[in-house]
C-alpha cells in the first residue's frame, strides 16, 4: 500500500463499484469512502505499513487496528472483503 498508493486507490474502486451493483454499498456513499482511503493511504505511515509481516500478523487484525477508528466508512467496506477471503478474527 504504501509504494503503490495509486494502485490500490484503483483496486478500491473496482471493489467500490462491485459493491454498489450488489446494493451493498449506495452510490452516494461511494465519495466518502473513496475519501477515506486515500486519506489512510497517503497519512498512514510508510514504517507503519512497512512494518506489516506476512508471517507474523494478520491482514484483517492489522488493518482494523489502521483503519476502524478513524476511517470507519471504509474500513466497512474493506472488512467485507477480507470477510469474503475467510479471515476468521473478523467473523
Amino acid at each position: 500500500m504504501a509504494a503503490i498508493p495509486g494502485h490500490c486507490k484503483t483496486v478500491m474502486k473496482h471493489l467500490l463499484s462491485a459493491c454498489v451493483e450488489a446494493s451493498f454499498v449506495k452510490e452516494t456513499a461511494c465519495d466518502k469512502i473513496m475519501q477515506e482511503f486515500a486519506d489512510f493511504v497517503n497519512t498512514a505511515g510508510n514504517s507503519e505499513l512497512e512494518n506489516f509481516s506476512l508471517e507474523n500478523d494478520c491482514l484483517d487484525t492489522f488493518l482494523c487496528s489502521k483503519m476502524a477508528v478513524n476511517y470507519p466508512t471504509a474500513w466497512s467496506v474493506v472488512e467485507v472483503a477480507l470477510l469474503s477471503h475467510g479471515q476468521a478474527s473478523l467473523e
